[in-house]
């Protein structure tokens, strides 16, 4: 499996309402992209991969295509509420202590708040609310648990946590992708939804069987 070379399966245009809005909406979306890659080019890097991931489980689920494009924006905006953490937390090449964790476990609902206030859609705003809540209870803002947690924020969990893992932090080294989703499985139905899971190796497997390159998802293309 290849953390990186992962690309998005070919799929026709389809102008549907939800891509109306995605266009109506660009340079919001592209102002807050660039946002966070002036406070950390990581932040942007990373939500483009967690797109790519997301995107590509959803549409392993077949979830309906007229969904992805909120997905999308979803997952490149799952961390724009970082913007109000400070570069020293988010930089830290340590274990954060516990106010800092606290502030850093504020960044979903500081998200959601920042969505609502630009006019994004309620399915955005809740996934990205929600992207840390653990599939068995016990997450955070809110602590929802099963079918109570949006599915998109679901989804985002998988791939935000994968991408993590395989992409290291200040304070802990990368991890071998087989590994990370070894580790994954093994939190299933604790942390993560277990059908969302399922689908992580398949897209990987898939995306290193046709040496894809991973591309930018259609809502941040011009």
């Amino acid at each position: 499996m290849a953390r990186h070379g992962f690309a998005l399966r070919d799929r026709p245009p389809v102008m549907l309402p939800s891509v109306f809005w995605v266009a109506m909406r660009h340079e919001t979306l592209l102002r807050l992209l660039a946002h966070l890659e002036e406070m950390d080019g990581d932040l942007r890097e990373h939500g483009e991969r967690v797109c790519s991931y997301s995107v590509a489980i959803a549409r392993e689920m077949d979830l309906p295509e007229q969904d992805v494009p909120c997905l999308e924006v979803a997952a490149l905006l799952h961390d724009v509420g970082k913007l109000h953490v400070s570069r020293t937390i988010l930089g830290k090449p340590a274990r954060l202590n516990r106010a800092e964790l606290h502030r850093i476990r504020a960044h979903p609902a500081l998200g959601e708040r920042i969505l609502r206030e630009q006019g994004f859609p309620e399915t955005v705003c809740r996934s990205v609310r929600a992207h840390h809540e653990n599939y068995g209870g016990m997450g955070y803002p809110d602590g929802l648990r099963g079918s109570r947690i949006p599915l998109f924020a679901r989804i985002l969990r998988v791939a935000d946590a994968y991408d993590v893992m395989t992409a290291g932090r200040p304070y802990r080294g990368a991890v071998d992708p087989e590994k990370a989703v070894a580790r994954l499985r093994g939190h299933a139905g604790r942390l993560f939804d277990p059908a969302v899971l399922a689908c992580l190796p398949r897209i990987l497997s898939d995306a290193a069987e046709r040496g894809a390159v991973r591309v930018l998802p259609a809502a941040v293309v011009g």
